[in-house]
């Protein structure tokens, strides 16, 4: 079972994501088939706003699995990943810029410029593996032919 962190919770986690009493808080679900657990600590992430639309939208939820830290210099230009810092929850693709200084990027650069990251602020690093999305599209205009 995986702890979920929803949006209102994501305060308490940047204060306690590294205590046990309070991960074993969060609700916990299931992995979807086809993620095997072994060998990876997994968390799920609740979308906040519209940084990364139309990649992931509001209230849509994302599986991540723990990078450890001694792996953050192989961190893949480009991917998804779920930073988490002494203030905030983030999802942003990441570019490495310096071994000191990342790029967050988001997928609605027009609303959300990129910005520089300082790798000494990061407190845990997730990488994006699947999405849950919030609701389904709607339908395309389908013309009755029978």
């Amino acid at each position: 079972m995986v702890p979920l962190v929803p949006v209102k919770a994501r305060a308490g986690y940047v204060a306690s994501y590294d205590q046990v009493d309070y991960i074993n808080t969060l609700e916990k679900y299931a992995l979807p088939p086809g993620v095997t657990p072994h060998g990876a600590i997994w968390r799920y992430f609740e979308v906040d706003g519209d940084s990364m639309e139309p990649t992931f939208t509001k209230d849509d939820v994302v599986l991540a699995s723990m990078v450890p830290t001694e792996d953050w210099f192989q961190i893949r230009n480009f991917y998804i990943y779920v930073v988490v810092t002494e203030n905030q929850v983030l999802i942003k693709r990441l570019f490495r810029k310096t071994d000191t200084k990342w790029v967050m990027i988001s997928d609605n650069e027009d609303l959300y410029p990129q910005e520089l990251l300082s790798v000494s602020n990061i407190k845990e690093l997730w990488v994006f593996r699947r999405k849950i999305n919030s609701k389904a599209p709607p339908p395309k205009k389908f013309e009755i032919k029978v």
